[in-house]
């Protein structure tokens, strides 16, 4: 399955999003991201979530196009 998100923002905006450990716990509810935000770097992301503490590692990479998760 394909699914295309349309956003209507700019690249640097989109971008801040997406690095900014303040903005990121808005829409990860409350989650914390620790990285260096360097191309190869691991980003850690831990929090809380049904009473149960979280820990997930994701590396990230960099072209036009970046990606990370569970």
């Amino acid at each position: 399955m394909k699914k295309n998100i349309s956003i209507q923002a700019s690249i640097s905006k989109v971008w801040n999003a997406l690095i900014d450990p303040e903005v990121i716990k808005l829409y990860l509810f409350g989650t914390q991201a620790i990285s260096d935000w360097k191309e190869g770097s691991s980003i850690i992301f831990t929090g809380v979530w049904n009473g149960k503490e979280y820990k997930n590692l994701s590396q990230r990479k960099l072209n036009n196009a970046t990606s990370y998760g569970a």
